[in-house]
């Protein structure tokens, strides 16, 4: 089995923390298989802060226009 992550470490990435929109770098990966079909990818930046990959963005306009 082969799970492709949307980043990797070091990539910079903008996320909503503390309800605003930041740059934060990834400094680790989780990956969770518990249903093959559906793999849970964790991203963890500076500060041990943990956010799902569907709530990191490569671009500040691609996470505002998620909201």
């Amino acid at each position: 089995m082969e799970v492709q992550t949307k980043f990797n470490i070091n990539d910079t990435v903008w996320v909503v923390a503390d309800n605003k929109v930041t740059q934060r770098r990834i400094t680790n990966i989780k990956i969770s298989v518990e249903d093959p079909a559906l793999p849970k990818i964790t991203y963890t930046t500076i500060g041990d802060i943990k956010y799902p990959e569907q709530d990191v963005f490569k671009t500040k306009q691609e996470l505002i226009d998620s909201l």
